[in-house]
């Protein structure tokens, strides 16, 4: 069995023996998840359980009773192997597509057949295969008097945790799963945050997230990102000023998706589908991700700039302007992503409570919030690349003219600076950038209402 349900190296999804018809037939790939989510997890976690609990101890192996529970063993192996049998069925029918057959991505009617909800679950229950095929493998070195016990243990507590995950995963709406990759991303966003809090304020011990929030992110399934890595280097005055700009930026991103991931906690008119389809879908997913690799990217940058200009006194790199080019690349992700919020979702929340339980009206009004929010995040981009330009400014105008620089072209912005997206007032930037206090402020405002910033945080 080791190998048999491991589907990096046996792809029983080209099984002939089930197709995935076109259009789907909703009412048995219905009958099907309900088969999955109420019979066939329930009973491999409980059979995955007795596994674990049969299996002897490395020093148990001699024992008189040992022959009887090696039958008990290979007995609900059976069992297993039909669990596991049936469950791996949907991986023939929900299959990926042959090359060259696209994505059907106009299937915003077809509900719980979304192609976004079949590849979702077909990852799960790859991963869920593979970890129960390492569980396999670890019994066996057991069995034989290896000292496995302990990684018997570890796996049998992940795959139940991916069985109830899964379950839950079921049942949960497709934008909750949306929102749950956001709530990783968010956590990445705060791992962002503090570096950079840190290279601020190198005298600060724990910057920004709680003790719980970051024992959080080192888990099995999030474990950070090699490129969320950059080095803690001693910054001059000039790159900490910059770094200082980019800071409202990092927190009303991590605003924006903390906020719209605790929507759950309206009541929606309908119970798990929007008219989305999986191409908005993913595009929403990704959202998040998209953000944060932009981020991490961004603050590796402004610190190789400082970097490269402390150690060999070399020209801007990389140059203003492709800086400027990464701050404003973050303004399409997000106008998609409230475009789709706007238009799918804020329609399907229910502003008339029927329990004892009022929502404010910074809960209900979304749109305004919403509003608000790119208002701030329009001038945060602004004062960024202004801070950009300046620094840019300060450092290569002496190199170019072997002196000081007069206050007029200390002052001036280079010809291919380019506001920020400013199409929601269809106003020009003004020279100077928006005073930073009143960003500080609103988010201040936001927190108080309920928008999951914290006073210091706002700081």
């Amino acid at each position: 069995m080791r190998f048999q349900y491991d589907l990096r190296f046996n792809n029983r999804s080209k099984s002939p023996s089930i197709e995935k018809s076109d259009p789907y037939d909703q009412l048995t790939w219905q009958s099907g998840l309900n088969l999955l989510q109420y019979s066939l997890l329930p009973i491999l976690s409980q059979q995955i359980k007795t596994l674990s609990r049969l299996l002897p101890q490395p020093l148990d192996i001699c024992r008189d009773d040992t022959p009887l529970e090696l039958e008990m063993i290979l007995k609900l192996q059976v069992k297993i192997d039909h669990t596991l049998s049936q469950i791996t069925e949907f991986v023939a029918v929900i299959c990926p597509r042959p090359p060259g057959v696209p994505a059907q991505t106009d299937d915003n009617h077809l509900e719980d057949s979304k192609e976004s909800c079949s590849q979702g679950l077909l990852v799960k229950i790859i991963n869920l295969n593979q970890d129960i095929c390492t569980l396999f493998d670890d019994s066996s070195q057991l069995i034989k008097g290896i000292n496995y016990r302990g990684w018997v243990t570890r796996y049998t507590g992940w795959i139940k945790k991916s069985i109830k995950a899964m379950i839950g995963w079921l049942k949960r709406s497709e934008f909750h799963h949306i929102q749950h990759q956001w709530e990783v991303e968010v956590d990445r966003m705060d791992g962002i945050l503090a570096k950079l809090t840190k290279l601020i304020n190198p005298t600060i011990t724990k910057p920004v997230e709680e003790e719980g929030e970051e024992k959080k992110k080192y888990t099995k399934d999030t474990v950070e990102e090699e490129e969320d890595q950059f080095e803690l280097k001693d910054l001059s005055e000039p790159a900490i000023k910059l770094a200082h700009s980019a800071m409202p930026i990092i927190k009303l991103s991590r605003l924006f998706f903390k906020k719209l991931s605790r929507i759950g906690n309206y009541k929606f008119s309908v119970e798990k589908f929007t008219e989305m389809s999986s191409n908005q879908l993913w595009r929403l997913e990704r959202s998040a991700a998209d953000i944060s690799h932009s981020i991490i990217k961004l603050t590796k940058e402004i610190i190789q700039v400082d970097v490269n200009d402390q150690a060999h006194g070399n020209p801007l790199f990389p140059p203003a302007s492709a800086l400027t080019q990464r701050v404003e690349d973050l303004h399409p992700i997000f106008d998609s992503s409230i475009l789709m919020i706007i238009h799918y979702v804020v329609p399907l929340i229910d502003t008339s409570p029927q329990d004892h339980h009022s929502l404010s009206q910074s809960d209900i009004d979304l749109k305004t919030w919403l509003v608000d929010w790119n208002n701030l995040i329009l001038t945060a981009t602004q004062n960024l690349i202004h801070a950009l330009h300046t620094f840019a400014s300060k450092r290569l105008s002496p190199r170019a003219a072997g002196a000081k620089p007069s206050d007029k072209a200390a002052n001036a912005k280079p010809a291919d600076a380019k506001p920020a997206n400013m199409k929601a007032a269809d106003a020009k930037p003004s020279d100077k950038p928006a005073d930073t206090t009143q960003i500080d402020a609103k988010l201040a405002d936001s927190s108080a209402a309920g928008a999951d910033m914290t006073d210091e945080e706002a700081d």
